[in-house]
């Protein structure tokens, strides 16, 4: 009895949503959201129930372990090179995950999408907007009155970025009044 190559691989779930910090080191694996289950699995017997598993336009930026499964394999996508890993370049990466089986003649093989939630992490330092800011005030204005607006600005998000900002102290000859 010799089994006939009648079963695609198939994942356990339609499709994979993850997130990822954005300085992740290399290795790192994302994690899945929901209910994700990150298995894939194709009964038929032998070379035919084996297959590869790879990804697709993710830019080299993840990677696939194990690569290669027999008949049932849960799987990890991890971080291969984190320099792409930037929030406030992409907050969101969109590839797909391949089992292909590895048979020379007609490989069935399923394909499913990834979304991986890039998250941001308080990474930038706030600048101001002007780089020095000189200010004359009139010796007779009145108590409340505002003599100088200065800002600063930070790439992150929320209260990691402007939201967050505080100004705290005062520097230079205005500091000793």
């Amino acid at each position: 009895l010799t089994d006939v190559n009648d079963e695609i691989p198939r994942f356990r779930s339609e499709r994979y949503i993850g997130e990822v910090l954005e300085n992740a080191q290399q290795n790192t694996p994302i994690t899945f959201l929901q209910d994700a289950i990150p298995e894939v699995f194709d009964y038929d017997q032998g070379k035919n129930g084996t297959f590869e598993l790879y990804l697709v336009g993710d830019n080299g930026v993840f990677d696939v372990t194990p690569f290669k499964g027999i008949n049932e394999a849960s799987f990890l996508i991890r971080v291969n090179d984190p320099s792409f890993l930037d929030y406030e370049t992409v907050t969101v990466m969109n590839f797909s995950l391949v089992a292909k089986e590895v048979v020379a003649t007609d490989p069935k093989m399923s394909v499913v999408p990834i979304m991986v939630h890039i998250k941001d992490e308080n990474d930038n330092f706030p600048e101001f907007t002007g780089d020095l800011y000189t200010v004359s005030v009139h010796e007779n204005c009145g108590v409340g009155t505002t003599v100088a607006w200065v800002q600063a600005l930070d790439q992150d998000s929320d209260n990691y970025g402007t939201r967050g900002v505080r100004y705290t102290s005062l520097g230079g000859s205005i500091a000793n009044l």
